[in-house]
């Protein structure tokens, strides 16, 4: 068994990019289970802004007023 596990680790974690790699996907997978629960709403918010601002161009341009009057506006719709 100690000489299955000795072969492993000799020809897989030998190399050095290996070791980089397999450190960068841990870190990875890490960091996004951490931070999960703040990435989501900031996503969805930049999904929903980029949805939206073709109507907060339309206001801007038919009732001639300022965009950030013609977001509230589209905001406050919703």
């Amino acid at each position: 068994m100690f000489k299955f596990f000795k072969e492993w680790y000799e020809s897989h974690l030998t190399d050095p990019n290996q070791v980089a790699l397999a450190l960068i996907i841990i870190s990875i997978t890490l960091i996004t289970y951490i931070l999960l629960s703040t990435v989501v709403p900031i996503l969805v918010a930049i999904i929903l802004a980029y949805m939206l601002d073709g109507l907060v161009v339309t206001v801007t341009d038919k009732y001639k007023i300022k965009r950030s009057s013609s977001v509230l506006v589209v905001y406050s719709s919703l």
